[in-house]
């Protein structure tokens, strides 16, 4: 019961440490995210408008899968499958396909996904 608790209070710190995005935010916020999951396409544009609006000179940026792996991400564990993959800066062509990499926060899985695909967003600078 302990742990479940602990569980609950760690989950809740990490939302709170993570801050959404949004171009008012202080240079010293490392990190940031975005509340809904989206498209590569809508977050490029989503990334591109941020960085357009703020006055700092290190840029927001999706991070690798590696990066991703080592942060405290707010990862649900009675959140939906689906609900859990966020998505990283690594992308592939296949044929005539586009894929972003994309990162499962509960089982530490990988694997690309075709760009439509809605995913979480967290930003790096």
């Amino acid at each position: 019961m302990f742990a479940s608790l602990f569980l609950v209070f760690a989950l809740a710190d990490t939302k709170a440490a993570l801050p959404e995005c949004a171009p008012s935010l202080s240079v010293a916020t490392q990190t940031c995210y975005h509340p809904t999951p989206t498209t590569w396409n809508s977050a490029k544009r989503f990334i591109f408008e941020l960085n357009r609006a703020t006055t700092a000179e290190i840029k927001w940026h999706l991070p690798s899968i590696e990066r991703l792996a080592q942060l405290p991400l707010p990862c649900e564990t009675n959140a939906q499958d689906t609900q859990q993959w966020w998505m990283s800066s690594s992308f592939l062509q296949h044929g005539d396909e586009i894929l972003v990499g994309a990162y499962h926060c509960g089982s530490g899985a990988t694997e690309f996904v075709p760009v439509n695909q809605a995913l979480k967003l967290l930003l790096i600078r």
